[in-house]
């Protein structure tokens, strides 16, 4: 038992021998165990949820979580009756029957018949192996709404706060990399990013063989599109990290082979450190073409960045032109648009006229006199005390007397 304690995600009950022991039995059967089979319902109910979310297990099946539940030789034997209850409040759902990934156009036949025929039959033949006692979970992977919905949520939360607006596409590789302590492996983030997809609220697309992922801006609803020129500007991103990564190297490569020359020519291995100073050459020549290469990336990369900036322009300059015209729309008559034109030209004479006029005397003329002649006053200033300062080290005073002017000092003879 010691080792089942320490498992965060038992209930309370656990430790409850007695309590435990209903519990791990079977479900009742009886019309009058209504209550009983209610509680068995809400308990391990609240225990696989628990469960699923403490080991960040959104998917699992019956076998998995009759093991996670041992108690000693015991397993919970009402746990298949449990889930298919939870089956049918909807809170665990078979993985083949989820929605995931990006919907798939169907028509109008393809629709009837999968409303009109295929969903009752599904639903027909599930009633039927219930009632005949075959209904079997064995094999079966179900899906924990609840923890996939919670893992979803703080998959956005993350890519929001540390990538922010302009950099929500990625890689699963760099996605994992980011927020796979939040989702426990990467086959549970594929399923959160399917998930996603299917929400509307994230993108895939496979690219030279990377999936990438498109997260929702904060606040919109409408499904995010891969667009190639983002698809362009990440391949040149990574060329660069590359290309950066390379030259890295080969520095460290290269220093640390000058040194080996060095070592070895101060050992008299004239040879070696030959052999040392060729393939030092050869790097030099390996750094400088990528250098380039480096260079060709960096400017294709902000060729990318000012295609960008040109379209949003494009963008705003349309928005304006379609909210001038929505504007308008109720004044249409000619005397309206031209009393707009003149107003407008108004302002743009009177902002001509105020830019001339800072530009020809920022501060005024009056001003600008002024702080004239207070700095040549203040330059005058400067020149008298440095004057008299040279005057008076050429100047000699005498000490300072220490009796008063009316008492006349005796004279002392020389021999006294």
């Amino acid at each position: 038992m010691a080792a089942e304690d320490r498992r965060s995600f038992l209930p309370e009950e656990w430790a409850n021998e007695e309590r435990m022991r209903v519990l791990m039995g079977p479900m009742p059967e009886g019309a009058q165990d209504e209550v009983a089979r209610a509680a068995r319902h809400t308990f391990w109910g609240a225990a696989v949820h628990a469960w699923c979310q403490d080991t960040l297990r959104p998917c699992f099946t019956l076998q998995e979580c009759q093991a996670a539940f041992r108690r000693g030789t015991q397993v919970p034997q009402c746990l298949p009756q449990v889930l298919h209850h939870m089956l049918r409040q909807s809170e665990v759902l078979p993985l083949d029957q989820l929605s995931l990934g990006e919907p798939q156009a169907e028509s109008w036949l393809g629709w009837g018949r999968r409303v009109l025929v295929a969903r009752p039959t599904q639903l027909a033949w599930g009633t039927l192996k219930r009632a005949v006692g075959r209904d079997s979970l064995q094999g079966a992977t179900l899906v924990c709404v609840a923890v996939l919905q919670r893992m979803c949520s703080t998959v956005l939360e993350r890519v929001w706060a540390e990538r922010g607006r302009d950099s929500l596409l990625t890689t699963e590789g760099e996605l994992y990399a980011q927020v796979g302590a939040a989702v426990g492996s990467a086959d549970n983030l594929h399923l959160v990013v399917e998930a996603l997809v299917a929400e509307g609220r994230a993108a895939t697309l496979t690219h030279h063989g990377n999936t990438y992922v498109k997260f929702v801006l904060p606040g919109d609803t409408e499904r995010p599109a891969i667009t190639p020129l983002e698809l362009a500007k990440s391949d040149l991103q990574r060329a660069k990290t590359r290309v950066e990564g390379s030259l890295t190297c080969l520095g460290e490569e290269r220093e640390a082979l000058r040194r080996q020359a060095k070592v070895a020519l101060h050992s008299g291995s004239k040879t070696e450190a030959l052999s040392m100073l060729r393939r030092k050459k050869r790097i030099n020549k390996s750094i400088e073409t990528q250098q380039g290469v480096l260079e060709n990336l960096t400017s294709w990369l902000l060729h990318l960045q000012d295609a960008e900036t040109n379209r949003q322009v494009l963008g705003a300059l349309k928005g304006g032109v379609e909210a001038l015209r929505t504007a308008l729309q109720g004044e249409n008559s000619p005397d309206a648009a031209a009393a707009t034109l003149d107003d407008l030209q108004q302002v743009l004479e009177e902002c001509d006229d105020l830019n001339a006029m800072v530009a020809r005397n920022p501060m005024g003329e009056d001003d600008l006199g002024t702080l004239e002649e207070e700095l040549k006053g203040l330059m005058l200033q400067d020149v008298e005390a440095e004057g008299e300062a040279t005057a008076g080290e050429g100047l000699w005073l005498p000490d300072v007397p220490s009796t008063p002017p009316t008492i006349t000092p005796q004279h002392t003879p020389l021999h006294s």
